[in-house]
Order: structure tokens, then sequence, then C-alpha cells
């Protein structure tokens, strides 16, 4: 009986979440109709949660009865409880469950390129963490169960709540802005300068690290998250068992129920495992560190890089800041320092995630280059740049792409028609300028219906020829290098041909790129 109300509140709980597909995986209509064969509406998101929420309460309700009629809960007693004979094995596989949640954070803050103090300090944690146990195995009688679990208690809160904690005031307390400067600036600039833009003010350098610091706190993806909540339940159940461990206290049960003097114990050889992991972690970190930065203390514009055991012959960098915002002389001005081979021996291993140069030549990016499948910014300022390879859509994850040039240069003159087309982590199209004599156009929206009322299915809707032009190119160049600008201006209503165009789609909207003479004409 309990197991049937349990298998029908789980099937209840997806029937809720996915309503259709149920339907469809129950009747056998999946392949018909787009998987729209039943016309069932999903309910509202915030009913969903709520329904959600409350069949799950009766799912655990009736898990916990199924337990109590089982030796389940009384095995969990044994495990769980201060006075349980299993107390101690099971102490020691939640801590053993625990480093091995830790020693893969700490891999993941050496990949990073997080700055070497952070790496230290988590390591030197880990270690402790690990010796912590060794010692509550190599002197079983000294310590007791409320120690042990309060001094794992300690350690959670550190990886928990306190690290994150220092971490993100560390990387606070790293960055230096002057935003007085940059609120002058900003007054004193027109809108569509290089100098008004108050990222650039910054040091390239601490922008950066902060960042890689600031991301490292998020959950990006399934990893970050699976560490993050292991963290937070393993602390949370240890605090509970010292609130209870009080309560216990404070209602004077203890002399009633003396603890067990039978409680297994572990054996010592164990402990040396945990010696070994708090020696190997240290060893680790600062070989890793150590070797990483031998190899790449020749590229001191890598200011980024990944710590890693194994010593390889290209650096692994994560960031490239090569930037010069004031140069000394005009001669430096005229002709910057060329850093194609920097951006080429930088990128062999593709672990490049930050690209930013500033007042250096750099006429293409290297093919190299695409092998670095997860970058996330690139800023090319004042680099002559002409050309922008066709493997750059393969980009997909980049975030920012920032491209602008002197007018004393011959700049960008190719660019992939589908750049955009893939880049959908794109953050914002506020400062996208179009290259070249191309024109950025919002189409406007689907006719959905017919002149007599008639609403049409979204395959059926007629896509609009026409839309509003939201950015404009510079403009074309000449065979003698004079500049043509482009017919079409921002906010003009225009005609546009029925195929052809680039989608790209930003900030949760679709816009198209087009040449400039691929516009039909102006509608007035």
């Amino acid at each position: 009986m309990i197991s049937v109300s349990i298998g029908w509140t789980a099937w209840l709980v997806i029937l809720t979440v996915a309503p259709n597909q149920t339907a469809n995986y129950l009747m056998g209509t999946t392949e018909l109709d787009d998987g729209n064969f039943w016309l069932i509406i999903d309910p509202e998101p915030v009913f969903m949660i709520v329904s959600v929420l409350c069949l799950g309460a009766f799912l655990l309700s009736y898990v916990n009865v199924l337990l109590k009629m089982t030796k389940s809960l009384e095995f969990w007693n044994d495990l769980n409880n201060f006075e349980g004979r299993r107390r101690k094995l099971f102490n020691v596989l939640n801590k053993s469950l625990d480093l091995t949640i830790q020693l893969a954070a700490l891999y993941r803050l050496l990949e990073d390129g997080v700055p070497t103090m952070l790496c230290y300090t988590y390591a030197a944690l880990v270690a402790a963490n690990s010796l912590s146990c060794a010692s509550f195995i190599l002197a079983p009688g000294i310590h007791s169960a409320f120690s042990e679990v309060f001094v794992d208690t300690i350690f959670d809160m550190l990886f928990a709540v306190v690290w994150p904690i220092w971490w993100l005031w560390y990387s606070h307390m790293n960055f230096d802005f002057d935003r007085a400067k940059a609120l002058l600036y900003v007054s004193m600039y027109p809108s569509a300068w290089f100098e008004r833009q108050a990222r650039r003010m910054a040091n390239s350098s601490e922008v950066t690290l902060f960042l890689i610091s600031f991301d490292a706190l998020r959950m990006k993806s399934g990893l970050d998250l699976s560490i993050r909540m292991a963290m937070n339940l393993s602390f949370s159940h240890r605090l509970g068992r010292v609130v209870e461990f009080m309560i216990l206290q404070q209602r004077q049960k203890t002399a009633s129920k003396q603890p067990l003097t039978d409680q297994l114990n572990i054996r010592r050889p164990t402990a040396l495992l945990f010696v070994f992991v708090s020696v190997g972690v240290l060893v680790y970190t600062n070989q890793s560190i150590v070797t990483s930065v031998k190899t790449c203390c020749a590229y001191p514009e890598c200011v980024a890089y990944a710590y890693r055991w194994s010593e390889t012959e290209f650096c692994p960098c994560r960031a490239l800041i090569d930037v010069d915002k004031a140069p000394r002389s005009y001669a430096e001005w005229m002709n910057p320092l060329n850093v194609t081979h920097l951006l080429r021996d930088l990128s062999l291993t593709g672990d490049l995630r930050v690209i930013e140069v500033v007042n250096r030549h750099l006429p293409t990016l290297p093919d190299e280059l695409q092998r670095c499948t997860q970058l996330q910014s690139i800023t090319l300022a004042y680099t002559g740049i002409e050309v922008v390879p066709d493997w750059c859509t393969a980009l997909t994850k980049l975030e920012y792409l920032s491209i602008e040039g002197r007018s004393i240069d011959k700049n960008l003159v190719a660019l992939p028609d589908q750049l955009f087309d893939k880049m959908h982590q794109m953050s914002s199209l506020r400062k996208l300028i179009p290259f070249g004599n191309r024109v950025l156009v919002k189409r406007f929206e689907a006719v959905a219906k017919t002149a007599s009322g008639i609403y049409l299915p979204d395959a059926d809707a007629k896509q609009q020829n026409e839309g509003e032009v939201v950015a404009v190119g510079p403009g074309a160049r000449a065979t003698d290098g004079s500049l043509i600008s482009a017919q079409s201006a921002v906010g003009d209503k225009v005609l546009l041909p029925e195929y052809g165009g680039s989608s790209v789609k930003l900030d949760g909207q679709e816009f198209f790129l087009f040449r400039d003479e691929d516009i039909l004409g102006k509608l007035e």
C-alpha cells in the first residue's frame, strides 16, 4: 500500500511538471502533431512550483512511513545517533565524501587560475580538515562524539560560508579604481568615444583577476552546482546534529541514556590515508603553482593561467592583457609592437578565456586561436585588425566582443556574415556597432492573424519584410581608401529583402545584419 502511494505521488509530480509530455508518453502520441496532439496548456509557473512542493512533502511523508516499517530507520540511527554503534564509521565515510568535494573545488581553483593566495589558503584548509579526521582515529578516547561533530561543523562552515565571504573580500580589496576620474571622463567626452568607457580606465589586469575570482563564486555549471549544494547540505546536517546535542543536554536525558561503550573504532592505519591526503594536497598545490609560474614567467602579458602539476612546453594562459593606454612617443603610436606571435604562443594550449589588446599591431587573429573554444571576451582597440577569420563563428561561448580602430589605419574589411548566429551568450547589444557598410535592423513582428481576424499558428505566420534601423556602420571603403557613408540612418523604417541577413540574438531579442546595399528602400 505504501509503495503504491509513493509510486502514484511520484507520477503526479511528473504530471504536474510536464503534463503534455506525460500524456503523449502514456498514450503513445509523442510523434504526432509535433507533440501537440492533446493541446494541453502548461500550468502557471507559481502554481506549478507550489503544487510540486506540496506533492514532494506528501512523498517524503510516505517514504518516512516506509522507513519506520522497515529496519532502515534503525540502521540509520545506528549510524547517525551519538550513541550509535557504527557512528565513527559513518563519520569517516562522511568526511571522505567532504574531502572528495573539497578536492574537486581545489582543482577548479587551480584550473581557473585564481590568485595564488586563495589557492594556498584553500589547500591549507583542506589539509587541516583531513588531519582533524586522522587525529580522531588515532586518539578515539580523547575526543567525545560531540567534539568530533563540532569540529566537523566548524570546518563545514569555513568551506560553505566563511571561505566565500573572505574570497569576495579579498577580490574587493585588490581592485583599485578612480571612480571620480571615470565620472569626469564621462562628462567630458562624447558617448561613442573610446575614452568614455569607464572599464577601459581601470587596470585591465585587476578587472580580469576580479572577474575570474568572482565567476568562480557563481554556479555556472553542473559541477559548480553539485559542489556548492554538497557543501551546504553537509554543513546543514552537522549543524543540526550540534543543535540536537544541545537540546539533549538541556533536557538532561544524558543521565538516563549513557553512551554505549561498544562503539566500533576505526583502525589506526586508516588515519595514514588522511595524513597522506593532507600532505598530498599541499604538495600538489605548491608543485602545480611552481610549475605553471616557471612555464609562464616568459609571458608577463599573461595575467592569469591555470596551475597544473605536469610541466608543458606552452603556458596554459587564461587571460592575455597587453594594454598600452599612453604610448610614450609618436614612433610607438605609428608603429606599435606586433603581438601576433605572442597571441599565437598563448593560444597553443587552448586555455585562453580573455583577450585584451590595446595600441598593439594585430592585423589578423592567428589560426591557433581556433583551439580556444571557451573564449569569453575579446577586446581589440587600435590594433589595425583587418580580417576576422571565418572560424570565429565557432566561438559560441563569446560574451563580449569589442573591435575599435584608428582613423589612420585600414580597419576591418572582412567579417563573417554568420559571426553572431551561435553566440547566444553575447551580453550587450547597445555597444554593438556594425562594421563597414553593415546595417543592424530589428524586424517588425510577424503577422499572426489574417485581415479577417483569424489567428495563424506560428509556423504559418508571415515574416515581415519591414524593420527599423538600430545601428549603422561607418561605411564602405572606396578603391582610393576614401570612406563611403551608408545610405541608411538610425531610426529609418526600411524595406528588407525576403531572404538574406545574419540573425543576431542578443539581450533576448532578435536582430538582423544586412549590407547597406541589400536594403531595398526607405519607408516614409
